[in-house]
């Protein structure tokens, strides 16, 4: 899953990662998901890019499955 963030001039994508993760070295994640996102240093103003939601999965309700420290 991904959200869309629209960049500003003179952003970096290691900033971009740190306002998305909280931290500035999750930025290949964002990398691959704009393949066609051109390698400089400093990104173009005004570029929608796809920024993957990284999150904690959800747990089934099933939770027999679980080993007995998660349920």
């Amino acid at each position: 899953m991904n959200t869309k963030y629209t960049t500003k001039d003179g952003e970096r994508i290691d900033q971009i990662a740190y306002a998305a993760y909280g931290d500035p070295k999750n930025w290949m994640g964002i990398i691959d998901a704009n393949p066609t996102l051109p390698i400089t240093p400093n990104v173009v103003q005004g570029l929608s890019l796809r920024v993957p939601i990284v999150g904690q999965q959800t747990l089934s309700d099933n939770s027999e499955n679980l080993p007995p420290w998660k349920k």
